[in-house]
Parts: C-alpha cells; sequence; structure tokens
C-alpha cells in the first residue's frame, strides 16, 4: 500500500499540470499567449540556431543593430534545463520553439509540485497531505496566470527546493542539503526573471529566520543558509557578472528611477476568496487600470480556510507557515502597504532595477500551500484527505484551466512561425528577399507593428533595427527617440519622422506600417518607395540606404559622450552629414580620405572586412559598441572607436587592409572562471567532509511529526 501511494502521488503530481494545459498540449486548438511566443521564442530560436551553426549564443545581431544575448539573463543561457530545450529544436526539422516551451512551463509545474511535495514528506507530513500541498502549489494563482512568463515559473519551481535545504540544515550540516540550499538559489537566479529570484530569495531568509525564532534550529543555522547564498552567487558568476554589466550600459538602470513600489491592485484581495471577483475571466469588464492577470490570487476554498487556521494553530511550524504567507502577500501588494515603497527606496539602486512587487506572488502561494498542508496534517482522520488532494485538483483545473490569463486562440502552430507573420501567406519570403539583395541584409524597422518586426526578429532571420527588452542599450534607444519619440523607461519605439536620416544610416531597407498616421506624399518626399504587394501591412522600400560598413574621410572628435552628443547632433542636421563623416570619441586620429569596404564574412560574432582607401581613412559601422569586442588590422590588434554616439569604428591606414572585428567579453571568462571555481571548491570541499559529521535526519523526518 505505502509503495501504490508513493507511486499515486507522483502519478498525479506529474499529470495534473497536463490536464491543466490539457487544451494547449494534447491536439492544441489553443496556445498560452502573449510573451511566451512574443517574447521568450525568439530567444530559444535563436539560441538553437546559433547551436545549429557551430556558434556558442553571443551576440545577437538581429535586434537593436546589435545586442550582447549572453549578458540578458531572460534568455536562461546558462540554465541547465534550458540546454535540453536547444537539443530538442535542433533535433527537429520543425520550428517547435512555441511547444517546447509550452511543455517546459508545465514541466517546472511539476517540478513545483513534486519538490514541495518532498518538502512536506520531510517535515512528517503524510503523502495524502503532501500531495494535496503540491496539489495547491503547481495549480494555483501564480502558475495559473503567469504562464506567459516562462522564467518566471522556472524560478518560483524552486522555492520548496531552498525551503526544503533551510528546513534540513537547520539542527546541523548535511553535504547533500547544503548542495541542495546552493541548488535551489543558484537555478531560482539562472531562470531568468529576476523579480521571481528576487521573491523566492525573500521567501527563503524569511522562512530561516522564522525557524530560527521558533526554536527549530541551532545557533550554526542562519550562518549556514548565509555560507549558501554566498557559494550560489560564485556559482551563478557567469551569468551575474555579464548581466551587471549590461544592466549598467542599458535602461534597466533607471528602473529605480520610474517604479513606484510597483504591487498588485488593493481590490486584488477579492480574489482570494472568489476567482472571478474582478472579472477576470472576461477581461473586457475588468474595471481595474491594472494587467488583469494579477487580479487572480485564487488557490482554492480548502487551502484558503486551512491557512486561515495556520494563524491560529498553536503550533509553531504551522504558525510560522501561515504567518510567512501572509507577509509575502502584503509585500505582493508594494506600494499600497504603507512603509514598502520607502523600503524599496532603501534598497540598492541595482535590487530596485529588477523589484516587480506583484511577483511575490509566486512566493505567497508557495507558502500559503505549505501553511494549508501543515494545517491539514493535524486534522484527525486520514483517507478523507486523499478525496481532500482530489477535490483541489479538480477544483483548482476547472476553475483556472483554459482561461484568458493563460490560454489563447489557435494552435502553436500558428504562432511566430518561422514562415509566416499574422498568416500572411508570402509576406516573409518577400522581405527576406528584399533585405538580402546587400550583404549583409538590410535592416527592417515599422511604424505601428511592433511585435512581428522588432523583438521577433530572429525567428524569422529579419534584422531589425529596433527590438523590445528590458535591457535595452542605452545609448542606441538614445539615437532611436531622435526618429521614433517614445518616454525614457519605453524600449520598443516605433518610427514617427520618415524622412529622418537616422533610418538611412542604420540600413533601414524596408519600413512596414499598418496605420495611417503618414501620409503617402510624406512617404514619397521622405523617398520611401511603396511596395504594390498586398499584404495586411503596407511596405516601403528605402532605394539606397547606407552600408553597414564604409569609410568616410572626416571624423569630427569628442573627448566624451556629451561632446559627441552635441557634435552629432550638428552633422545630422547637415544634408549627407551621416554618409560623409562620423562624431568619433576619443583621442584625434589622422583621417583624410574615404575608400571602400567589402564584408568578407558577416557572422554573429565575427566580422571580418576588407578596406581600401588612398589616404588614413575612418571604418564607420551601423553596429552596436559594446563592452568584448575586439579588432584586428591585418591580424595586429587595433582599438575600436565609438562613433556616432552609439556604433563601432576604427581607424585604417592607406592601402588594402583586412580588418576582423570579433566579440569575446572579458566579463563573461571572468565569470566562467568564477562560477568554475566555486564548483570545484564545492566539491573539493564536500569530499573531504566525513559523512559522521553529517547530522541525522530530523525525527519529524522519520516519525510523521509536524510540530517541533
Amino acid at each position: 500500500m505505502t509503495v501504490l501511494a508513493r507511486l499515486a502521488s507522483i502519478a498525479l503530481l506529474v499529470l495534473q499540470p497536463v490536464l491543466f494545459f490539457r487544451h494547449v498540449l494534447i491536439n492544441p486548438k489553443h496556445h498560452i499567449p502573449w510573451d511566451l511566443y512574443g517574447f521568450h521564442v525568439p530567444l530559444l530560436t535563436f539560441q538553437a540556431r546559433e547551436l545549429r551553426e557551430g556558434r556558442f549564443p553571443l551576440w545577437n545581431p538581429l535586434v537593436y543593430c546589435g545586442f550582447p544575448a549572453v549578458a540578458d539573463v531572460q534568455a536562461q543561457t546558462f540554465y541547465p534545463p534550458n540546454w535540453i530545450l536547444w537539443g530538442l529544436r535542433n533535433a527537429s526539422s520543425q520550428p517547435l520553439e512555441g511547444y517546447l516551451l509550452q511543455w517546459f512551463d508545465v514541466a517546472h509545474m511539476m517540478l513545483a509540485g513534486l519538490l514541495l511535495y518532498w518538502l512536506l514528506r520531510r517535515m512528517g507530513c503524510g503523502r495524502a497531505v503532501s500531495l494535496f500541498g503540491g496539489t495547491c502549489f503547481q495549480l494555483s494563482a501564480f502558475f495559473a496566470t503567469q504562464a506567459q512568463h516562462v522564467g518566471a515559473v522556472c524560478a518560483a519551481a524552486w522555492l520548496p527546493l531552498c525551503w526544503l535545504g533551510v528546513y534540513e540544515l537547520r539542527r546541523g550540516f548535511s553535504r547533500r542539503w547544503f548542495l541542495a540550499l546552493v541548488l535551489g538559489l543558484a537555478m531560482a537566479f539562472l531562470s531568468g526573471f529576476v523579480a521571481v529570484t528576487y521573491a523566492v530569495y525573500a521567501a527563503v531568509v524569511l522562512f530561516a529566520v522564522g525557524l530560527w525564532a521558533i526554536g527549530e534550529g541551532n545557533r550554526w543555522m542562519l550562518p549556514r543558509v548565509a555560507v549558501a547564498f554566498g557559494a550560489a552567487v560564485g556559482v551563478v558568476a557567469v551569468q551575474l557578472l555579464p548581466t551587471m554589466e549590461l544592466t549598467g550600459l542599458s535602461v534597466a538602470q533607471f528602473r529605480a528611477d520610474w517604479a513606484d513600489g510597483g504591487g498588485i491592485p488593493v481590490n486584488a484581495w477579492k480574489s482570494i476568496f472568489w476567482p472571478d471577483a474582478l472579472h477576470v475571466f472576461e477581461p473586457e469588464k475588468v474595471t481595474e487600470p491594472y494587467n488583469y492577470t494579477f487580479l487572480y490570487l485564487y488557490n482554492g476554498w480548502a487551502p484558503l480556510a486551512l491557512a486561515l487556521g495556520a494563524l491560529a494553530w498553536p503550533g509553531r511550524r504551522t504558525r510560522l507557515a501561515g504567518g510567512l504567507a501572509l507577509v509575502l502577500l502584503l509585500l505582493s501588494f508594494g506600494s499600497h502597504v504603507p512603509g514598502l515603497e520607502a523600503l524599496m527606496r532603501a534598497m540598492p539602486r541595482e535590487v530596485q532595477s529588477g523589484w516587480y512587487p506583484e511577483f511575490f506572488v509566486a512566493a505567497f502561494c508557495g507558502a500559503m500551500a505549505l501553511a494549508a498542508a501543515l494545517m491539514l496534517e493535524r486534522l484527525p482522520g486520514r483517507r478523507w484527505k486523499w478525496a481532500a488532494a482530489g477535490a483541489l485538483a479538480v477544483e483548482l483545473v476547472l476553475v483556472g484551466s483554459r482561461r484568458p490569463m493563460n490560454t489563447g486562440e489557435g494552435s502553436w502552430r500558428l504562432q511566430g512561425h518561422e514562415r509566416a507573420i499574422g498568416n500572411a501567406p508570402g509576406l516573409v519570403e518577400y522581405l527576406q528577399a528584399e533585405l538580402h539583395q546587400q550583404f549583409p541584409p538590410r535592416r527592417i524597422d515599422s511604424m505601428d507593428v511592433l511585435a512581428d518586426f522588432s523583438m521577433a526578429s530572429p525567428v524569422r532571420t529579419l534584422p531589425a533595427s529596433g527590438g523590445d527588452s528590458p535591457f535595452a542599450p542605452l545609448r542606441v534607444l538614445a539615437l532611436r527617440r531622435q526618429f521614433a519619440g517614445g518616454q525614457a523607461w519605453e524600449r520598443n519605439l516605433p518610427v514617427t519622422d520618415v524622412a529622418s536620416p537616422w533610418l538611412d544610416f542604420l540600413n533601414v531597407g524596408v519600413l512596414a506600417a499598418w496605420q495611417q498616421g503618414v501620409t503617402e506624399e510624406q512617404f514619397r518626399e521622405a523617398e520611401w518607395e511603396r511596395r504594390p504587394q498586398e499584404f495586411f501591412v503596407r511596405l516601403y522600400r528605402n532605394q539606397q540606404p547606407q552600408e553597414r560598413f564604409f569609410l568616410v574621410g572626416e571624423a569630427r572628435w569628442a573627448a566624451g559622450s556629451e561632446a559627441a552628443w552635441g557634435r552629432l547632433a550638428q552633422l545630422v542636421k547637415e544634408p549627407g552629414g551621416l554618409r560623409r563623416a562620423a562624431v568619433v570619441e576619443g583621442t584625434p586620429a589622422p583621417v583624410s580620405t574615404a575608400g571602400e569596404v567589402r564584408v568578407v564574412q558577416y557572422a554573429s560574432n565575427r566580422v571580418e572586412l576588407e578596406t581600401r582607401s588612398t589616404g588614413p581613412s575612418l571604418l564607420v559601422t551601423s553596429e552596436t559598441e559594446y563592452p568584448g569586442w575586439r579588432a584586428t588590422l591585418d591580424g595586429q590588434p587595433v582599438p575600436i572607436r565609438t562613433v556616432n554616439y552609439a556604433f563601432r569604428g576604427i581607424t585604417v591606414p592607406a592601402g588594402p587592409h583586412t580588418v576582423v572585428m570579433e566579440f569575446r567579453p572579458p566579463i563573461l571568462w571572468w565569470g566562467a572562471l568564477v562560477s568554475g571555481v566555486t564548483l570545484l571548491a564545492l566539491g573539493l570541499w564536500m569530499r573531504r567532509l566525513k559523512p559522521e559529521a553529517e547530522t541525522a535526519p530530523d525525527a519529524a523526518g522519520s516519525a510523521g511529526r509536524v510540530e517541533g
């Protein structure tokens, strides 16, 4: 019976998420909407394609005129489960990215349930109660509403493992549980959604302090947890250091200036008691001026009643779990709770930039499931608890599944397809033919249909001068606002000035428009030719965009970025200014003659050019300048200059020369070194520890006792 109960519990925790998302996984006529296809599919597509072509995905030339893909934590480059997706995608001849990511979500829901089940078993709960808790978490409001945010789902799934590591370290040191805690903390960061990472880390600290405060932990418990956090930082350095560098060079650094503390609206508390209290099942009726996916906090009637009971129960652990759920819920409301905005403002700016209180719902759902299960364990009887677990699964599937916040109309095959945009036959082929008249291909930009012609560009290999990332390069966006407008915090900016010389400089060969914001006469005056092909968008062709690489004979030198910005403003006003001259930051060097450039090789991480001129020239590119790009001239290292405020340039002498530019970011290698040394040190340290140094499992783990 024991073996059967174990197998049944595990099987249910594996099958329940599949049942929840059966409409998008099995004979699908629906899909998980929004960011899963608009944001995460392009990231996975680019990574898989780079590996298929024998390159590691370091630099993405298809968005923002070039972007440091490896530094974007959201891409999950160093998240081991993501490597499985790379292999599965490249093993197939079909574009399966969307379908794989949907299963990725479901797999992490399984993981969340199984890990919480394991935690509850180690805390002395019976199998039925542990199944109840695992079900409550994996089918909770968070996983029901945030499936579009793949990284958020991944990060939340590791929370129970972190709690389990803390729980097992409360009495003494254990090798495997210390490593379990380090693993959980590291994976919660590498998952790629920093807001949920913060929620997980806060929940771990609160859990550890709470256990110590109720007398569960000895004096070394909190130091052990602190050391585990430090070790986790070392493990993730390979991602952390590049991401920190990118944050300092992107709009992400200003998130703290624009944020007001955030948090879910106060009225969302009603949905804890009634799922559709704010009409999230019919979004057109929602009156809250807020993303309606955060207006759903329903985790079931039974867990709610049990969690409320846990707050008043005399048992220490049960009350701790109930209090933890309450605190995490309050943190989810952010600035709507007095004092929390001031608390956020007191944090380091680097922390504030990724602080989105609404994502504390992930930790709240985990704590509520924990509290409800511990309270259920205290109630008499056993068989009815199996029925309670089954009834909860049925309730949460019926209430939360196939709702607007997690299910969109149409199969995954129709979403973000490599060969189609907006179900317009032939559009992708036409654009590729237009753009590939030049090598490397010209770029595309958009006036209003940004989703298909910015972040989604890697899906169809249509190079874009724009993009959509929270880590958008600061200087590129500053230039883009010269012809696209937008606020300082916006990152996906539509073109508004079709006559801007910047579109020509950025090698934009095709401009897409949907609504009639600019007249046909204005397009003609700006020398954009309307293409006769009929699609759902109008397409305009730039007859002769500037090459991506060219030589100029005039350089206007500037001591720094501020001076460069002023000189660039003057240069842009001059007729043909960006074609015959460039503004260069740094120490002046002789430049007197223009010349010719031939592109020999153009790959994501490497560019090889041949230049020829009769005098010293300046090689100008419309490729984003970023730390880590290195250049050689005829095999000898030469400095890369920042030209026209945001792009790469090199001074070249007279005559024929070969210029090679490669992206080899030193900070990535330093991060890899720190991660490697940390992993090696952990391995050696663990091997040297004697087995008898480990403490035996707490009696509660084997005797079925919940209270300490």
